[in-house]
Protein backbone atom coordinates (compact mmCIF):
# COMPACT_ATOMS: atom_id res chain seq x y z
CA UNK A 1 0.00 0.00 0.00
CA UNK A 2 1.99 3.31 -1.33
CA UNK A 3 0.27 6.72 -1.20
CA UNK A 4 0.25 9.45 -3.91
CA UNK A 5 1.41 12.53 -2.50
CA UNK A 6 1.32 16.15 -3.45
CA UNK A 7 0.25 17.70 -6.37
CA UNK A 8 -1.49 21.24 -6.33
CA UNK A 9 0.29 23.55 -3.39
CA UNK A 10 -0.73 27.25 -2.77
CA UNK A 11 1.96 29.35 -3.09
CA UNK A 12 4.50 30.14 -5.55
CA UNK A 13 7.38 28.47 -4.44
CA UNK A 14 8.24 24.93 -6.53
CA UNK A 15 11.74 24.51 -4.15
CA UNK A 16 9.44 24.26 -1.07
CA UNK A 17 6.96 22.41 -2.14
CA UNK A 18 9.05 20.23 -3.49
CA UNK A 19 11.10 20.27 -0.40
CA UNK A 20 8.14 18.96 1.82
CA UNK A 21 6.88 16.47 -0.53
CA UNK A 22 10.92 14.47 -1.17
CA UNK A 23 10.72 14.72 2.26
CA UNK A 24 6.83 13.01 3.39
CA UNK A 25 7.39 10.82 0.73
CA UNK A 26 10.53 9.42 1.13
CA UNK A 27 11.51 5.97 0.01
CA UNK A 28 7.39 4.23 0.50
CA UNK A 29 5.35 6.21 -1.71
CA UNK A 30 4.57 8.37 -4.67
CA UNK A 31 5.85 11.76 -4.77
CA UNK A 32 4.04 13.73 -6.90
CA UNK A 33 5.40 16.75 -9.25
CA UNK A 34 4.02 20.18 -6.94
CA UNK A 35 2.06 22.17 -9.55
CA UNK A 36 1.60 25.74 -8.11
CA UNK A 37 -1.28 27.73 -10.10
CA UNK A 38 -1.12 30.65 -8.04
CA UNK A 39 2.07 31.72 -10.44
CA UNK A 40 -0.62 32.65 -12.72
CA UNK A 41 -1.47 31.29 -16.50
CA UNK A 42 0.73 28.60 -17.84
CA UNK A 43 0.70 27.13 -14.25
CA UNK A 44 -2.84 25.97 -14.57
CA UNK A 45 -3.62 22.63 -15.55
CA UNK A 46 -5.54 23.63 -19.00
CA UNK A 47 -2.16 25.50 -19.89
CA UNK A 48 0.34 23.09 -18.53
CA UNK A 49 -0.98 19.92 -21.05
CA UNK A 50 -2.19 22.16 -23.55
CA UNK A 51 1.63 23.70 -23.72
CA UNK A 52 3.17 19.76 -24.29
CA UNK A 53 1.30 19.34 -27.07
CA UNK A 54 3.52 18.98 -29.89
CA UNK A 55 2.86 21.29 -33.56
CA UNK A 56 -0.04 22.73 -32.36
CA UNK A 57 0.12 26.36 -31.55
CA UNK A 58 -1.92 27.87 -28.30
CA UNK A 59 -3.20 30.89 -26.49
CA UNK A 60 -4.59 32.42 -23.60
CA UNK A 61 -7.86 34.45 -24.49
CA UNK A 62 -10.38 35.79 -22.07
CA UNK A 63 -12.62 32.65 -22.02
CA UNK A 64 -9.32 30.20 -21.23
CA UNK A 65 -6.91 28.21 -23.28
CA UNK A 66 -7.20 27.87 -27.53
CA UNK A 67 -5.78 26.16 -30.22
CA UNK A 68 -4.39 29.59 -32.01
CA UNK A 69 -3.72 29.92 -35.28
CA UNK A 70 -0.61 28.14 -37.30
CA UNK A 71 0.52 31.67 -37.97
CA UNK A 72 1.17 32.76 -34.17
CA UNK A 73 3.92 30.03 -33.27
CA UNK A 74 4.44 29.58 -29.65
CA UNK A 75 3.77 32.89 -28.35
CA UNK A 76 4.50 33.96 -25.08
CA UNK A 77 1.47 32.08 -23.16
CA UNK A 78 3.03 28.82 -24.05
CA UNK A 79 6.59 29.82 -23.94
CA UNK A 80 5.72 30.34 -20.02
CA UNK A 81 3.43 27.43 -19.32
CA UNK A 82 7.02 25.54 -20.97
CA UNK A 83 9.32 27.29 -18.64
CA UNK A 84 6.93 26.95 -15.92
CA UNK A 85 7.02 23.01 -16.02
CA UNK A 86 11.12 22.85 -16.88
CA UNK A 87 11.52 25.07 -13.58
CA UNK A 88 9.73 22.21 -11.79
CA UNK A 89 11.69 19.43 -13.04
CA UNK A 90 14.68 21.27 -12.68
CA UNK A 91 13.92 22.84 -9.03
CA UNK A 92 12.74 18.76 -8.10
CA UNK A 93 16.41 17.49 -9.06
CA UNK A 94 18.12 20.58 -7.30
CA UNK A 95 15.91 19.90 -3.95
CA UNK A 96 16.87 16.12 -4.08
CA UNK A 97 20.47 16.71 -5.14
CA UNK A 98 20.88 19.41 -2.48
CA UNK A 99 19.49 17.15 0.47
CA UNK A 100 21.33 14.19 -1.11
CA UNK A 101 18.78 11.80 -1.70
CA UNK A 102 18.30 9.70 -4.90
CA UNK A 103 14.31 9.98 -5.29
CA UNK A 104 12.93 6.47 -7.02
CA UNK A 105 10.13 7.21 -8.06
CA UNK A 106 8.34 10.82 -9.55
CA UNK A 107 4.96 10.84 -10.37
CA UNK A 108 3.48 13.78 -12.55
CA UNK A 109 0.08 14.91 -13.04
CA UNK A 110 -1.72 16.08 -16.08
CA UNK A 111 -5.25 16.67 -17.72
CA UNK A 112 -6.30 13.50 -19.95
CA UNK A 113 -7.70 13.51 -22.52
CA UNK A 114 -11.80 14.30 -22.32
CA UNK A 115 -10.73 16.77 -19.36
CA UNK A 116 -7.83 18.86 -22.31
CA UNK A 117 -11.01 18.11 -24.88
CA UNK A 118 -13.36 20.02 -22.38
CA UNK A 119 -11.23 22.75 -21.22
CA UNK A 120 -9.76 24.17 -24.64
CA UNK A 121 -10.67 25.87 -27.46
CA UNK A 122 -11.23 26.02 -30.64
CA UNK A 123 -9.75 29.54 -32.51
CA UNK A 124 -13.30 30.27 -33.71
CA UNK A 125 -14.19 30.41 -30.27
CA UNK A 126 -16.07 26.88 -29.31
CA UNK A 127 -14.45 24.33 -26.96
CA UNK A 128 -12.46 21.62 -29.11
CA UNK A 129 -15.27 19.22 -28.09
CA UNK A 130 -17.52 20.40 -30.91
CA UNK A 131 -15.30 19.58 -33.83
CA UNK A 132 -14.43 15.59 -34.15
CA UNK A 133 -11.81 16.58 -35.92
CA UNK A 134 -10.12 18.82 -33.51
CA UNK A 135 -11.04 16.43 -31.08
CA UNK A 136 -8.85 13.31 -32.77
CA UNK A 137 -6.00 15.62 -33.70
CA UNK A 138 -6.02 16.74 -29.43
CA UNK A 139 -6.36 13.65 -28.15
CA UNK A 140 -3.34 12.23 -31.19
CA UNK A 141 -1.05 15.16 -30.63
CA UNK A 142 -1.46 14.38 -26.63
CA UNK A 143 -0.75 10.61 -26.42
CA UNK A 144 2.70 11.52 -28.54
CA UNK A 145 3.83 14.47 -26.15
CA UNK A 146 2.84 12.05 -23.01
CA UNK A 147 4.94 9.26 -24.16
CA UNK A 148 7.57 12.06 -24.82
CA UNK A 149 7.32 13.70 -21.54
CA UNK A 150 7.57 10.59 -19.52
CA UNK A 151 10.53 9.99 -21.61
CA UNK A 152 12.41 13.33 -20.83
CA UNK A 153 11.38 13.38 -17.02
CA UNK A 154 13.30 9.76 -16.37
CA UNK A 155 16.06 11.14 -17.90
CA UNK A 156 16.11 14.86 -15.98
CA UNK A 157 15.48 13.57 -12.49
CA UNK A 158 17.06 9.99 -12.82
CA UNK A 159 13.96 8.68 -10.83
CA UNK A 160 13.84 5.12 -11.08
CA UNK A 161 10.14 4.62 -11.66
CA UNK A 162 8.07 7.27 -13.79
CA UNK A 163 4.35 7.46 -12.85
CA UNK A 164 1.45 9.40 -14.58
CA UNK A 165 -1.70 10.81 -13.10
CA UNK A 166 -4.21 11.16 -15.77
CA UNK A 167 -6.82 13.84 -14.05
CA UNK A 168 -10.44 13.91 -16.02
CA UNK A 169 -12.07 16.26 -13.67
CA UNK A 170 -14.61 17.52 -16.63
CA UNK A 171 -15.20 14.12 -18.12
CA UNK A 172 -18.25 13.51 -16.37
CA UNK A 173 -19.61 17.22 -17.59
CA UNK A 174 -18.06 16.11 -21.30
CA UNK A 175 -20.14 13.14 -20.97
CA UNK A 176 -23.37 14.46 -19.55
CA UNK A 177 -23.46 16.87 -21.98
CA UNK A 178 -24.00 19.93 -19.71
CA UNK A 179 -20.44 22.62 -20.69
CA UNK A 180 -21.88 25.25 -21.68
CA UNK A 181 -21.18 26.59 -25.31
CA UNK A 182 -19.47 30.12 -25.28
CA UNK A 183 -22.53 31.90 -25.68
CA UNK A 184 -23.52 29.95 -22.71
CA UNK A 185 -26.98 29.82 -24.01
CA UNK A 186 -26.52 26.25 -25.26
CA UNK A 187 -24.76 23.15 -24.33
CA UNK A 188 -22.40 20.90 -26.25
CA UNK A 189 -23.17 17.78 -27.05
CA UNK A 190 -22.03 14.79 -24.75
CA UNK A 191 -19.22 13.25 -25.81
CA UNK A 192 -20.26 9.07 -26.54
CA UNK A 193 -18.94 6.63 -24.21
CA UNK A 194 -17.08 4.85 -27.12
CA UNK A 195 -15.53 7.60 -28.00
CA UNK A 196 -14.23 8.43 -24.44
CA UNK A 197 -13.24 5.04 -24.28
CA UNK A 198 -11.19 5.28 -27.29
CA UNK A 199 -9.45 8.51 -26.45
CA UNK A 200 -8.62 6.79 -23.44
CA UNK A 201 -7.52 3.93 -25.04
CA UNK A 202 -5.05 6.16 -27.56
CA UNK A 203 -3.45 8.15 -24.81
CA UNK A 204 -2.66 4.60 -22.79
CA UNK A 205 -1.58 2.46 -25.62
CA UNK A 206 1.09 5.53 -26.67
CA UNK A 207 2.58 5.55 -23.37
CA UNK A 208 3.61 1.97 -24.26
CA UNK A 209 5.96 1.23 -21.19
CA UNK A 210 7.11 4.67 -20.65
CA UNK A 211 4.92 4.89 -17.12
CA UNK A 212 5.06 2.17 -14.55
CA UNK A 213 2.09 3.38 -13.45
CA UNK A 214 -0.67 5.45 -14.52
CA UNK A 215 -3.43 6.40 -12.39
CA UNK A 216 -6.68 7.59 -14.38
CA UNK A 217 -8.78 9.81 -11.78
CA UNK A 218 -11.98 10.35 -13.52
CA UNK A 219 -13.87 12.11 -10.62
CA UNK A 220 -16.08 15.02 -10.85
CA UNK A 221 -15.18 18.19 -9.44
CA UNK A 222 -15.72 21.69 -9.98
CA UNK A 223 -12.35 23.28 -12.01
CA UNK A 224 -12.43 26.75 -10.69
CA UNK A 225 -9.05 27.40 -12.12
CA UNK A 226 -11.06 28.14 -14.99
CA UNK A 227 -10.47 31.95 -16.15
CA UNK A 228 -14.81 32.59 -16.10
CA UNK A 229 -16.90 31.72 -13.87
CA UNK A 230 -19.67 31.42 -16.16
CA UNK A 231 -18.14 28.22 -17.85
CA UNK A 232 -18.46 26.73 -14.76
CA UNK A 233 -22.49 26.17 -14.90
CA UNK A 234 -23.82 22.78 -15.54
CA UNK A 235 -21.00 21.14 -13.75
CA UNK A 236 -23.21 19.40 -11.14
CA UNK A 237 -26.45 17.79 -11.13
CA UNK A 238 -27.74 13.90 -11.61
CA UNK A 239 -26.88 13.99 -15.96
CA UNK A 240 -22.87 14.33 -14.22
CA UNK A 241 -23.18 11.77 -11.65
CA UNK A 242 -24.78 9.16 -14.35
CA UNK A 243 -22.11 10.39 -16.61
CA UNK A 244 -19.39 9.68 -13.73
CA UNK A 245 -20.92 6.42 -12.70
CA UNK A 246 -20.33 5.36 -16.30
CA UNK A 247 -16.84 6.27 -16.14
CA UNK A 248 -15.68 5.05 -13.85
CA UNK A 249 -16.97 1.81 -14.68
CA UNK A 250 -14.86 2.21 -17.86
CA UNK A 251 -12.10 2.82 -16.01
CA UNK A 252 -12.11 -0.35 -14.37
CA UNK A 253 -12.43 -1.78 -17.48
CA UNK A 254 -9.66 -0.35 -19.27
CA UNK A 255 -7.34 -1.43 -15.86
CA UNK A 256 -8.40 -4.76 -16.86
CA UNK A 257 -6.84 -4.22 -20.19
CA UNK A 258 -3.82 -2.55 -19.09
CA UNK A 259 -2.11 -3.94 -15.79
CA UNK A 260 -0.36 -0.69 -15.18
CA UNK A 261 -3.44 0.99 -15.19
CA UNK A 262 -4.88 2.43 -11.95
CA UNK A 263 -8.44 3.58 -11.34
CA UNK A 264 -8.74 6.16 -8.49
CA UNK A 265 -12.45 6.13 -7.08
CA UNK A 266 -14.30 8.37 -4.45
CA UNK A 267 -15.29 6.02 -1.42
CA UNK A 268 -18.00 7.14 0.81
CA UNK A 269 -20.32 5.81 3.32
CA UNK A 270 -22.79 3.29 1.61
CA UNK A 271 -25.48 5.51 2.37
CA UNK A 272 -27.47 4.76 -1.21
CA UNK A 273 -26.67 3.29 -4.38
CA UNK A 274 -24.95 5.59 -5.70
CA UNK A 275 -22.14 4.96 -3.30
CA UNK A 276 -22.86 0.89 -2.66
CA UNK A 277 -21.92 1.40 -6.52
CA UNK A 278 -18.33 2.18 -6.67
CA UNK A 279 -17.54 -0.17 -3.56
CA UNK A 280 -18.52 -2.94 -5.84
CA UNK A 281 -16.32 -1.16 -8.98
CA UNK A 282 -13.31 -1.18 -6.17
CA UNK A 283 -14.15 -5.06 -4.68
CA UNK A 284 -14.62 -6.23 -8.85
CA UNK A 285 -11.24 -4.50 -9.72
CA UNK A 286 -9.11 -6.03 -6.68
CA UNK A 287 -10.37 -9.49 -7.04
CA UNK A 288 -9.14 -9.36 -10.84
CA UNK A 289 -6.22 -7.49 -10.01
CA UNK A 290 -2.70 -8.88 -9.43
CA UNK A 291 -2.20 -10.60 -6.10
CA UNK A 292 0.37 -8.28 -4.71
CA UNK A 293 -1.65 -4.81 -5.54
CA UNK A 294 -5.07 -4.29 -6.95
CA UNK A 295 -5.72 -1.50 -9.47
CA UNK A 296 -7.37 1.15 -7.38
CA UNK A 297 -6.57 4.09 -5.68
CA UNK A 298 -8.96 5.57 -3.05
CA UNK A 299 -9.01 8.93 -1.35
CA UNK A 300 -8.40 9.23 2.14
CA UNK A 301 -11.51 11.09 3.18
CA UNK A 302 -13.07 8.12 5.39
CA UNK A 303 -10.56 7.54 8.95
CA UNK A 304 -9.40 3.88 8.57
CA UNK A 305 -12.03 2.57 11.11
CA UNK A 306 -15.13 4.02 8.96
CA UNK A 307 -13.22 2.65 6.00
CA UNK A 308 -13.34 -0.90 7.17
CA UNK A 309 -16.85 -0.51 8.82
CA UNK A 310 -18.29 0.53 5.21
CA UNK A 311 -16.24 -2.36 3.55
CA UNK A 312 -17.93 -4.89 5.60
CA UNK A 313 -21.26 -3.46 5.06
CA UNK A 314 -20.85 -4.16 1.48
CA UNK A 315 -19.00 -7.49 1.97
CA UNK A 316 -15.36 -6.31 0.43
CA UNK A 317 -12.80 -8.95 1.83
CA UNK A 318 -10.80 -6.67 3.99
CA UNK A 319 -7.29 -8.13 2.98
CA UNK A 320 -8.17 -6.62 -0.79
CA UNK A 321 -7.93 -2.75 1.14
CA UNK A 322 -4.24 -3.79 2.01
CA UNK A 323 -3.53 -3.93 -1.94
CA UNK A 324 -4.74 -0.80 -2.54
CA UNK A 325 -3.04 2.67 -3.26
CA UNK A 326 -4.17 6.15 -1.15
CA UNK A 327 -4.31 9.18 -2.18
CA UNK A 328 -3.76 12.41 -0.28
CA UNK A 329 -4.56 15.97 -1.06
CA UNK A 330 -3.38 17.57 -3.63
CA UNK A 331 -3.51 15.17 -6.01
CA UNK A 332 -7.15 14.15 -6.31
CA UNK A 333 -8.42 17.24 -5.42
CA UNK A 334 -7.43 20.26 -2.63
CA UNK A 335 -4.39 21.49 -2.42
CA UNK A 336 -1.16 19.79 -0.60
CA UNK A 337 -0.47 20.85 3.01
CA UNK A 338 2.73 19.68 4.97
CA UNK A 339 -0.36 18.62 7.52
CA UNK A 340 -2.16 17.50 4.79
CA UNK A 341 0.93 15.03 3.38
CA UNK A 342 1.86 13.92 6.82
CA UNK A 343 -1.82 12.81 7.87
CA UNK A 344 -1.98 10.70 4.34
CA UNK A 345 0.91 9.02 5.26
CA UNK A 346 -0.51 8.41 9.44
CA UNK A 347 -3.66 7.31 7.87
CA UNK A 348 -1.85 5.07 5.58
CA UNK A 349 -0.38 3.70 8.90
CA UNK A 350 -3.55 3.09 10.91
CA UNK A 351 -5.21 1.51 8.31
CA UNK A 352 -2.68 -1.38 8.46
CA UNK A 353 -2.42 -1.73 12.06
CA UNK A 354 -6.32 -1.96 11.98
CA UNK A 355 -6.35 -4.35 8.83
CA UNK A 356 -3.82 -6.20 10.89
CA UNK A 357 -5.86 -6.72 14.01
CA UNK A 358 -8.71 -8.05 11.90
CA UNK A 359 -6.73 -10.06 9.87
Amino acid sequence: MTVLLGGTWGGVNAAEAARVTIGEAAAEHWPVLPELPERGPGADAVGRTAALLPELAVDLQPHGWRIAPSSAGLGVDRRRAVSYLAEDLHRWADVAGAEGLAVDRLALRVHGPLSLLAGLWLPGGERVLVDAGARRDVVDALAEALASLMRRVREQTEARHIGLVLDEPRAAAAQAGTLPTASGYRTVRALPRDEARRHWSRVLEALDGSADCVWLNAEPRPVSAERSGAFLAGEDGDAVRRAARRLRELAVELVDAAPAVTACLRLGRVDGEAAASVWGLAAAASERGAPERAPVAVGTDLAPETLLHEAERVGVEPALLARWDLIGPGTLDGEATVAGLRGAVAHRTELIDRLAEVG
